[in-house]
This record gives C-alpha cells, sequence and structure tokens, in this order.
C-alpha cells in the first residue's frame, strides 16, 4: 500500500507542475458552457427578440391596426416595433441595426377600404434568417386576414369610411339609416357566418397524462440545465484522455524500465497513477460542478453525489484510455486514435447536444454509449429532487467497468515495461 501512495503522490507532484494543462481541462468546457446558456438564454429558455422598422406614411385607422398588431400575444414577445421614417429606416437596415423594414405608403387605409390595389414594402435585413422570416410570415398572415375581412365586409367598411368622411352627415349629426344600415349588414354577415363558425367543427382538448399512483408528476427542466451534465463529463472526457497520455511520457523518461527490474509488481505502480488520477479528477468536476451549481441554484448538497459519480466515470475513462494507449505502439499513435475516439463519444454522448433533446433513436445510441450512460445517470442525480438518486445498480456496474479495465491497462502496462 505505501508503495502505491508513493506512487499516487509522485504523479500528482508532476501533474501539478502543469497547472496550464489542468487549467484547459476546466476552462475549455466551461467556456463552452457559458456561450450554450447565453444561446438558451439562461434557465428561462431562448427569447429571440427582432426589430421591425416601420415607416407608416399613410397614418390612418388601418394601418395603425396593422402595425398594432405585431405587439399582440406571443409575437409581441418575438418583435419589437420602431416607429422610423422611409430614408432613416433604409439606412438603418443596411446598417444591420434592425431586422427588417415596413413601408406603408400613403392612401393604404383609403386603398383597403374601397379594396383598391395597394403595395407594402418589407425589406429584410440578409444578415439575419430567423427573425426575419418571422416578421415575412406574419405580415403575409395579417394580410392574407385583411383579404378575408374584404372579401366578407367590404360593402360594411366602404360605408364605415363614408361615414368616416362625413358623407352621411346631416344637420345635427350623422345619418340614422345610414348607421342602421351599417349595423343591419354587420349583423346579417355574421347570420351568414354563423352555420360554418358556431358551433366549431373541431375542438381540441390538451390533456396532461396524471402521474401513476406513487409517481411524482412531471417536472420542468429548463433547457440550460440539460447542457449541464455534457458539459461536466466533457471537463472529465479532456481530462482522462490527457492523463492517460502519460504513460509515454514515463517511457521516454525510462520509468518503465525501472519499475521492469523492480521488485514491485508493475501494476502496483499502474495502481497509484490511478488512484492520482481519481483524485485530480475528483478535484477538477468539483470546481466546474460547484460553478454549475450556483449558477443554476440548485442545491449545494448535490455537489457530493455528482461529484463522485463524475470521479469515478473520469477513473473508468483513464482506464479505458490508458488501455487503448498501452496497445498502440507511439504516442503519435495514442493521441491520434484516442481523439478519433473521443470526439465522437462527446457528440453522440450529450455532451454538445442534451440527449432529451436528440430524435429517440439517437439519443437511445447515446444512451449504449459509455459517457452516454454517464451522462443520462448524472441528468438524473442533478435535477430530480434528493440525494443518491442515481440507482445502485448503476453505481455498482460502473466501478465493476472499471475494475476490469484497470486489469487490462495494469497486465498490457507489465508487458510494455518488459519491453
Amino acid at each position: 500500500m505505501r508503495f502505491v501512495l508513493t506512487s499516487a503522490k509522485k504523479d500528482l507532484k508532476r501533474w501539478a507542475r502543469d497547472p496550464g494543462a489542468i487549467a484547459l481541462w476546466l476552462l475549455i468546457p466551461l467556456m463552452i458552457g457559458a456561450l450554450v446558456t447565453a444561446l438558451m438564454g439562461g434557465d428561462s429558455g431562448p427569447r429571440p427578440s427582432g426589430l421591425l422598422l416601420i415607416a407608416d406614411e399613410d397614418q390612418s385607422t388601418v394601418s395603425q391596426i396593422l402595425t398594432g398588431a405585431y405587439g399582440q400575444d406571443e409575437i409581441g414577445e418575438l418583435i419589437v416595433t420602431e416607429q422610423i421614417t422611409r430614408d432613416e429606416g433604409r439606412a438603418r437596415i443596411d446598417a444591420g441595426e434592425g431586422s427588417a423594414l415596413l413601408i406603408i405608403p400613403a392612401g393604404f387605409g383609403d386603398a383597403f377600404l374601397e379594396d383598391r390595389p395597394v403595395t407594402l414594402t418589407l425589406i429584410t435585413n440578409p444578415a439575419q434568417t430567423i427573425l426575419p422570416a418571422i416578421i415575412e410570415e406574419t405580415t403575409r398572415a395579417m394580410l392574407n386576414a385583411g383579404f378575408y375581412i374584404q372579401r366578407i365586409f367590404g360593402e360594411e367598411l366602404a360605408t364605415i369610411n363614408a361615414l368616416a368622411a362625413g358623407e352621411f352627415d346631416i344637420e345635427g349629426g350623422v345619418d340614422p339609416a345610414a348607421t342602421g344600415a351599417l349595423a343591419g349588414g354587420i349583423t346579417e354577415r355574421i347570420n351568414d357566418l354563423a352555420p360554418y363558425l358556431f358551433p366549431f367543427a373541431l375542438d381540441v382538448e390538451i390533456v396532461k397524462p396524471e402521474p401513476e399512483e406513487g409517481e411524482a408528476p412531471a417536472k420542468q427542466v429548463p433547457l440550460a440545465l440539460l447542457f449541464l451534465p455534457g458539459i461536466l463529463m466533457m471537463s472529465a472526457f479532456f481530462a482522462a484522455q490527457s492523463l492517460s497520455g502519460d504513460i509515454w511520457q514515463e517511457q521516454e523518461q525510462g520509468a518503465l524500465r525501472r519499475l521492469a527490474v523492480s521488485p514491485r509488481p508493475a501494476i502496483l505502480a499502474f495502481a497509484g497513477k490511478t488512484a492520482a488520477a481519481a483524485v485530480l479528477l475528483l478535484a477538477l468536476v468539483s470546481v466546474a460542478l460547484a460553478i454549475g451549481l450556483v449558477y443554476h441554484g440548485l442545491p449545494a448538497a448535490k455537489i457530493v453525489p455528482s461529484a463522485l459519480w463524475l470521479a469515478l466515470s473520469g477513473s473508468a475513462l483513464f482506464l479505458g484510455f490508458a488501455a487503448i494507449q498501452l496497445a498502440l505502439p507511439s504516442r503519435r499513435a495514442g493521441t491520434i486514435v484516442t481523439n478519433i475516439i473521443m470526439f465522437p463519444l462527446l457528440m453522440a454522448g450529450g455532451s454538445f447536444f442534451p440527449l432529451a433533446t436528440m430524435p429517440d433513436w439517437l439519443a437511445a445510441v447515446g444512451r449504449l454509449s459509455p459517457n452516454g450512460f454517464m451522462v443520462a445517470q448524472l441528468t438524473e442525480e442533478l435535477v430530480r429532487d434528493g440525494l443518491f438518486v442515481i440507482p445502485a445498480a448503476s453505481w455498482f456496474g460502473l466501478t465493476a467497468a472499471a475494475g476490469g479495465l484497470f486489469l487490462l491497462a495494469g497486465w498490457r502496462l507489465q508487458r510494455v515495461a518488459r519491453r
């Protein structure tokens, strides 16, 4: 045991001389996580907002109804409007300061009420894609709605326009016959439409499934939080892959040759290296985990089971990479092969995209990968209430896998040392 502890202490001292590498294992995933969280809009989800510049040259009641519609309901959360002149709007769009510019020409309201052709101009910002498309589709939907309103209530709209222009004014006010005809016309149109609208032909009812007996209701998990387990596993992955290459450095320095003639088995030295890697991984993931827990407002007690799971996962990854490194002829080959293995696993295993957001078939494949299994279990630990949510079978299975990889890598190390 003393030999194992001495080997572990020796490796920890050597690795501590390169704090830059340790910082990179931590900072790269944290930077990726920060960018992803910013893009997702934090814990409350994405909030895209487009700026629609409006040059209303008509200033009629109809044009004001049109521009006011952009601020209603869900559309108002996506589109911010700003009144502006035509020339200033063109200049700002050319400078990339808005998502789109809508130009409402003079006479638009009269043309709509009198059913005459009129052209609205919508200029979109080519530097943006999603928000201009939303504005364009929203504008098209409004114009379609206006077309059908004109088809149905055309005569009544013409009467309203004439009333506004004072054509039915008489001494003492507005001609009662005109207003009565207008009310009667609107009532008649509504009665004509009633068989098609009331009752609605389609009734939609949204029913949420009731939780089974003893099962807690489904908990809404912020999208940004779903990224956290994969980001933490990425940090452990980078560290494990880099630490596994330390074997080549010891071979180049002659440590393995000295180990071959030592009375101590090489596997004991490898046990010390594995213990040192586990300690370093535990410290590394604890820092990253603490930052994530504070940002997402999770209970501080979650750090214990989550850090232990991450350290065990990182140790298993280290042992797997070490077995691969020892099966290859050179440091260069080991670096290339482990990188080729690492990045597809990171993609499929939920480090770049949460498993919950993947298509079902791809998420199923990702959960079959080693790190996908680790990420899925860590996600449950972080998002569910309570501590040590990860089943005992998962702890036992991962420990058994790490033990098997340790025996394989230790056996390979003894063979390399003898060579």
